[in-house]
């Protein structure tokens, strides 16, 4: 048994863990620099300047477990012109197995190329295999960007200011953003269709890409033999100046006086097979401030009158609201998939999924409408009660309600005429409103541990 009053040992202080942490190798070409570490890179610079925080070729188990790849081959060319870096890499584990090759070029004039292609060794079931890049915060957060999508089309945006607990942009083939002074970086992904997700739900300094959106269903499984390549390519547009980032030398932290800006709402996932011992070390739990509490409830797995109440008096004792995942009751005949969330029914098209399966469900806000009243007789069969918690008002003419139900938050983005003719405020009790068919196949993704609805735009 781990004693958690213990003082932690040097490596996990430094590194957060046991294992043996290999020195990074600094890679350098012109204007360009990144580290070299596990076969991934971290720290990409461009004329000194902290242009991405990362690229990473990773897989994830079907817990999110991350595997440490096993690399072979190791061949690192350094060249005055730009370096080469090749190896060949295994992960998985008793189980399972999935081998690829890797190769990484960068170039003087800052541009660079990650490919990665391989097949699996075996049927690999994983939540997530494929490349991660991460973006960081500063000359990042509030700058324009330009996403340009899997269909071909251009979305002109910004990167997000607060916290933003969904996706800001999906289906992405590939990001452009200003990193210097008339220098823009485009970062081009390919292998499938990409999606950003804010790190800083998690306490991480970056905006995180990703291959795979998530709302497509998880895990699934990559075929034995089944051949996949995927490739992250950056380029840049403009003349890079001088170095001007750090020269390597010391660094002087100083901490100021408190801000007065408040940590994000985040939550803790809760097991019903956890709940009793949650409820023995709810002190623990508790000292988290966790804003609310996700619980998972299947009449299938046995879960009963007994569930919601050890759920419940978790709740009560960590001070904390309790949020439910949606779970797949049945398939009609009809075509039509019903979900079960805080014994709230949703309806939604057919699911590729068995019953019992937690599920995500996201749907978009401008597909939510309001009533003041329990509404009857609509061709809308999903109708969940809920209590406004606020209401924001955008530049233009919108307005976005944020609803508390008992199967989560939802969203609803309406004109700010409606919200003044029917009266809104927070502490309402409303209705939102929800055609079955405004929820598409791509938004919902199934797995363990997730909130039942989420989404800026969505829930």
């Amino acid at each position: 048994m781990i004693d958690a009053t213990a003082a932690p040992s040097p490596a996990i202080a430094r590194f957060g863990t046991e294992e043996p942490v290999v020195p990074p190798r600094i890679l350098k070409a012109g204007v360009l620099e990144a580290r070299l570490e596990a076969g991934n890179l971290r720290y990409i610079m461009i004329g000194g300047v902290e242009a991405i925080r990362g690229v990473a070729f990773l897989a994830r188990d079907r817990n999110w477990g991350t595997y440490n790849a096993r690399i072979e081959d190791l061949a690192v060319d350094e060249r005055a012109d730009g370096f080469t870096v090749s190896y060949r890499a295994t992960v998985g584990d008793s189980a399972q197995s999935l081998s690829y090759t890797a190769r990484i070029e960068g170039r003087a004039d800052g541009s660079l190329t990650f490919t990665a292609e391989g097949a699996p060794d075996t049927d690999f079931v994983t939540n997530r295999t494929g490349f991660v890049v991460l973006h960081p915060l500063d000359g990042v957060i509030d700058h324009p960007v330009r996403i340009e999508h899997t269909d071909g089309s251009i979305e002109e945006s910004r990167f997000p200011v607060e916290v933003n607990p969904a996706c800001p942009f999906e289906n992405i083939r590939a990001m452009t953003h200003e990193i210097l002074p008339g220098v823009s970086l485009t970062c081009r992904m390919e292998g499938d269709a990409y999606e950003m997700e804010d790190h800083r739900n998690w306490l991480d300094a970056s905006f995180k890409t990703y291959i795979r959106p998530l709302a497509k269903p998880w895990p699934y499984t990559m075929g034995e033999g089944e051949a996949f390549k995927q490739s992250v390519t950056i380029t840049l547009e403009g003349e890079v100046p001088a170095a001007t980032g750090g020269t390597g030398g010391p660094v002087t932290v100083t901490l100021g006086a408190a801000t007065g800006t408040e940590v994000p709402r985040f939550g803790l996932a809760v097991p019903a097979a956890w709940t009793t011992a949650a409820l023995e070390r709810a002190d623990l739990v508790a000292a988290a401030k966790p804003s609310f509490l996700v619980c998972h409830f299947d009449p299938r797995a046995g879960h009963d009158r007994s569930t919601i109440a050890e759920y419940a008096a978790l709740g009560d004792a960590v001070g904390a609201p309790l949020v439910l995942e949606a779970v797949v009751l049945r398939h009609a005949e009809d075509g039509l998939t019903e979900l079960g969330a805080g014994g709230l029914t949703l309806v939604v098209p057919r699911l590729d999924a068995a019953p019992g399966t937690a599920m995500r469900l996201r749907i978009a806000a401008h597909d939510v409408i309001l009533s003041r009243e329990a509404p009857v007789g609509l061709s809308a069969l999903n109708i969940l009660p809920g209590t406004i918690q606020d209401i924001r008002s955008g530049d233009g003419p919108g307005a976005l309600v944020s609803l508390d139900t008992a199967a989560g938050r939802v969203l609803a983005r309406i004109t700010r005429r409606s919200a003044q003719v029917m009266g809104l405020e927070p502490g309402q009790v409303c209705h939102a409103v929800v055609k079955s068919v405004a929820v598409a196949p791509d938004d919902v993704g199934g797995g363990p541990g997730m909130s039942g609805l989420r989404g800026p735009g969505s829930t």
